[in-house]
């Protein structure tokens, strides 16, 4: 009628719950002596077992919680890391610009005549000549056959400056 392993566990049940009462009951009374004692002795590896059991589903529920926390603090914390790294980019490209500017000025105070700042805003793509597009034209006093100079020496000179701020050296 009633499988063994379906007997087992209400036999299992049973002595449980026996061994709850019993302790129960030897709580407010001295501990219980002969069939007492044996149902406690039977009963002690089941009631531990038990104990461990729930103590370990407790242990890994409190864990699971604890990494999902963890795990929202670590995207955070990437994200911070991200806008960090980014700020420091944006900090090492200003300094490195206002180096660049620095020199500009510098330069610009060595030449000996009037300079016109530039900046190179394109390059042609063909391998036969070597020319870029500025952003200064003829209405910026720019004119065909002056030189391309950097602080690093001449580096060119101008061929066809248009008529509006869009140059060529």
């Amino acid at each position: 009628m009633f499988s063994k392993k379906t007997v087992l566990i209400l036999v299992g049940i049973l002595l449980v719950t026996v061994n709850v009462i019993l302790l129960a009951i030897t709580t407010r009374r001295p501990p219980a002596a002969g069939i007492g004692r044996v149902m406690m002795a039977f009963a002690a590896p089941f009631q531990g077992l038990a104990t461990r059991t729930a103590n370990a589903v407790e242990g890994v529920w409190r864990d699971y919680f604890f990494l999902v926390s963890v795990s929202r603090q670590n995207q955070q914390l990437k994200q911070q890391l991200g806008q960090a790294v980014q700020g420091n980019v944006q900090q090492r490209e200003l300094e490195l610009e206002n180096n660049r500017l620095r020199e500009l000025l510098g330069f610009k105070r060595s030449l000996p005549g009037p300079a016109i700042a530039a900046q190179i805003i394109g390059k042609d793509p063909s391998a036969w000549f070597k020319t870029v597009i500025i952003d200064k034209g003829q209405a910026d006093g720019v004119q065909r056959g002056l030189p391309a100079v950097t602080f690093h020496g001449v580096v060119g000179q101008i061929v066809e400056p248009p008529a509006t701020s869009r140059g060529c050296c």
